[in-house]
């Protein structure tokens, strides 16, 4: 069956509270290192001292709206025209070195267009949030996402201070103008992700700027200005880890390691920033990760509440806020994985997401509710869902189900209530709900006798092949569902149905199945339809074969534990679709208990999406070397880890004084292993200052040791 891996939504990423003149420096307030003041967005203050006054005005007519907008835009494709000449003369600069005053007044524009289509009248979110999508796509469609991450790389490469250690105005005006345009317009048009993405080497060089800046401020040496550029770094990552065809170009980049740093920053804030975008982008695995970070994602439950509360559903740190959809939408996705699952419940992320579900948006309930579902699958937290008097989360995924004019919410209740089923049953209260799952209880739906389910049963059999599935690959399981029919089999494929069955159909096709194809890939193991499905499935003991969708994919979590060490037939396009169905035949066959028969087969073209493997054809980047080693090379990856004791084995292996080096601990080795490829200058400067290394032979040995960390 075909399910969503996850709602998207594009709300989201923290952004900047206020803008700044095009003219004037931008702003560069921060946060005071141990010290984060909870305060009202300056939006929503300004709302509320204006609240009374607003009562008693006229909203803006169509024709002051319309009019308006025109001058935005107007504003924009000026700008943009201008982009463009400086673009095609190939000259960003004047003589001196200096940007072209076209160019800044052009970047500001970018970045004030954005805070000039929240204020051009009264209008709905979505209204607003439209507007920012065409601004971006123009943005998008005429390069000039592209020229900001020239200006951001060229910028940072030349340095934005001089030997004094001062701001050289325009260098920094042109940085910080740039990366808040890319920063608010990759937070809603998915367009200006993708470029961003693609650019050659501006990923990379947002990494040197993370390792670098990110080392000074461990050590209370970043400016509010370095803050500035960290800080927008950081979040142009989070907006893109929130698209999926994104996080394989990032995972190839070996940010994991760089964004988990930052759970070790001296302000929460930071790790707050680092802890959303992992929570897209890390695996099974590197969720142990998030283990001992208990206070992050505390804090970040906290800024759920708080933004729960406010009348906007906003909270605000500093110049930067995170709306209420964000942090569930957080809070969703840590939960993929199974080991955040207790932990998100245990540090008490149910009354927030249970409130903003209560008093949200669709869009908020979509996130909450969806949030419940996805932690509903460790069954360590079904008591915690079902017995919570006062939270009555029952009742309240009932009256969704029933009475949600919205699709996506009545889906997400039900398949809630269904994970829920047997804890259900042993409530008194909610009996009846938990036995209405049981399959003599349920009355027949169109599963059974739907046309859903294409080909005649097989002679001897009355079990059809159902097929488990995500959307992203439809087309090429829709070619498999086509030849299997050739062949003879029946099929049941909810092909006809775009929203996905409803859970009475998605029982009832795994229950009359007798082969149930689990096409595997990461974004049906992180879909909570796909594995009600899957689990069901292999609860009733049903014949399971794997179909690998995804090039390199390796099962892990529920998925690998459900697939076990079975055999695969991959569809991904690494092979010929003709062979691997041939194959997926043979094996149908046997199960059947018929004799297999060469099928003939006619070739079949199927272009591939290969989401997971490039970003809109461009191929990932070469993983990057470190000092002999990729980032996840097992021996980074234990150096990650190593107690005191490793550490000083480590020193001693390569005749290291201990007297500079027995106090650091695995992970800033790691570090100094990172920022020796990234910002060299830097790592030495560390070195002498830091570690007090002055001799050119200690520094050699231990430069070699950290080209060798094996212990």
């Amino acid at each position: 069956m075909g399910c969503s891996a996850s709602v998207e939504y594009s709300e989201a990423r923290p952004k900047e509270t206020s803008s700044t003149s095009t003219h004037q420096k931008v702003e560069t307030q921060h946060f005071t290192p141990h010290k984060i003041v909870v305060q009202q967005s300056l939006e929503s203050e300004k709302m509320s001292q204006t609240e009374e006054k607003e009562k008693s005005k006229k909203d803006s007519t169509d024709k002051e709206i319309k009019t308006k907008k025109e001058n935005v835009f107007k504003a924009l494709n000026v700008a943009i025209d201008k982009i463009k000449f400086i673009q095609q003369a190939a000259d960003f600069r004047t003589e001196n070195g200096n940007w072209k005053d076209d160019l800044l007044k052009s970047l500001g524009v970018f970045s004030e267009t954005y805070f000039d289509i929240r204020s051009i009248g009264n209008l709905p979110y979505d209204v607003i949030l439209q507007y920012h999508i065409e601004a971006g796509q123009q943005l998008s469609e005429s390069k000039s996402t592209s020229v900001m991450c020239k200006v951001i790389m060229d910028s940072w490469q030349r340095g934005y201070k001089n030997e004094n250690g001062n701001v050289v105005n325009h260098q920094y005006a042109g940085m910080t103008k740039a990366l808040l345009a890319l920063l608010n317009f990759s937070d809603c048009t998915r367009e200006v992700t993708y470029d961003i993405a693609n650019e050659p080497n501006f990923l990379e060089t947002v990494n040197r700027i993370l390792i670098t800046i990110f080392a000074k401020h461990m050590q209370r040496e970043a400016k509010d200005e370095d803050v500035t550029v960290m800080s927008r770094c950081l979040s142009i990552y989070g907006n893109l880890s929130q698209v999926d065809q994104n996080i394989s170009r990032l995972r190839s980049l070996e940010i994991v390691p760089i964004l988990s740093f930052f759970l070790h920053a001296k302000e929460e804030i930071f790790r707050v920033f680092a802890l959303s975008c992992l929570a897209n982008i890390i695996d099974e695995k590197e969720s142990a990760m998030l283990q001992d970070k208990r206070d992050v994602v505390a804090f970040l439950l906290k800024t759920l509440s708080l933004a729960v509360k406010d009348p906007h559903h906003k909270c605000t740190y500093g110049t930067v806020f995170f709306s209420a959809q964000e942090c569930a939408l957080t809070v969703r996705r840590l939960g993929r994985n199974d080991a955040n699952k207790i932990l998100l419940v245990e540090l008490g992320c149910l009354p927030a997401l249970t409130e903003l579900a209560r008093s949200g948006k669709v869009a908020e309930q979509r996130e909450a509710v969806g949030a419940i579902w996805v932690l509903a699958f460790e069954k360590e937290n079904h008591r915690k869902i079902v017995d919570d008097e006062e939270l009555k989360i029952i009742d309240l995924l009932i009256e969704f189900k029933e009475k949600s004019s919205d699709k996506e919410v009545r889906k997400a209740a039900d398949g809630t209530l269904w994970v829920l089923r047997e804890t259900l049953q042993n409530n008194e209260k909610y009996k009846h709900r938990g036995n209405y799952f049981e399959q003599k209880n349920r009355p027949a739906s169109a599963a059974s006798k739907s046309s859903e389910i294409t080909g005649a049963p097989v002679p001897g059999n009355t079990g059809h092949i159902m097929i488990s599935y995500n959307w992203s690959h439809q087309k090429e399981l829709v070619a498999v569902r086509d030849f299997l029919k050739k062949q003879g089999y029946a099929v049941w494929m909810d092909i006809d149905n775009m929203g996905g069955s409803t859970l009475q159909a998605m029982a009832e096709a795994v229950e009359l199945a007798h082969i149930v194809l689990i096409c595997m890939s990461q974004k049906y193991k992180d879909s909570p339809n796909c594995r009600a499905e899957a689990e069901y499935a292999f609860q009733l003991r049903k014949k399971i074969i794997p179909l690998k969708m995804e090039k390199g994919y390796q099962p892990d979590g529920w998925l690998g534990f459900l697939i076990g060490a079975k055999l695969f037939y991959e569809f991904s396009g690494k092979y010929p679709f003709e062979a691997k169905v041939k194959e997926l035949t043979r094996e149908i066959a046997t199960s059947y208990g018929k004799e297999s028969v060469e099928p003939k087969i006619t070739p079949i073209k199927i272009q591939h999406e290969d989401t997971m493997e490039t970003v809109d054809g461009m191929l990932p980047a070469v993983t990057p070397r470190i000092a002999g080693h990729t980032v996840h090379s097992p021996l980074v990856d234990a150096a990650w880890e190593w107690t005191p004791n490793q550490v000083n084995k480590w020193i001693e292996k390569h005749n290291l004084p201990k007297k500079n080096f027995e106090k650091l601990t695995g992970k800033e080795i790691v570090l100094l292993v990172m920022m020796k490829s990234e910002a060299p200058e830097f790592f030495y400067n560390c070195l002498q200052k830091n570690l007090g290394i002055t001799s050119l032979l200690t520094m050699a040995m231990f430069i070699r040791g950290l080209k060798d960390l094996s212990i």
